[in-house]
């Protein structure tokens, strides 16, 4: 599995089985998303030799918008160049130059944003 490959994307439980599967690893990065990044899986990974960085991203931004190295804090770092990310009444808003021109519906380009160029990411209703 990803033979040879050196850095990849993946979410924590692809990582998982790489890491307890019993072939050699040549992975040298990760980029991890997707889901909740244990310390554990990233400390494993760096017992192993593989760098293991934090990411928070959607398919609408071109992928990852936040990523920082893991370091064991729950957050995903600053938001790479060229993206915005800010916190409105508990809700996650982005704006970037990557972002996709809008969703195709029914013959139609829709609009991702509101009337400023942000975007709400619906899958997260609430920031604590």
């Amino acid at each position: 599995m990803l033979h040879g490959c050196t850095h990849a994307s993946l979410v924590p439980t692809q990582l998982w089985r790489l890491l307890n599967d019993d072939a050699a690893v040549s992975l040298k990065a990760v980029l991890l998303g997707g889901a909740s990044i244990p310390v554990e899986l990233t400390e494993r990974a760096r017992k192993q030799g593989i760098r293991s960085f934090c990411g928070y991203g959607l398919t609408e931004f071109a992928s990852t918008v936040c990523a920082k190295e893991a370091d064991g804090a729950a957050d995903v770092g600053e938001a790479l160049p060229g993206r915005e990310v800010k916190i409105v009444a508990g809700e996650i808003w982005l704006r970037a130059s990557s972002m996709a021109a809008g969703y195709w519906r029914d013959g139609q380009l829709l609009s991702l944003t509101n009337n400023e160029g942000w975007f709400c990411d619906a899958r997260s209703r609430s920031i604590a």
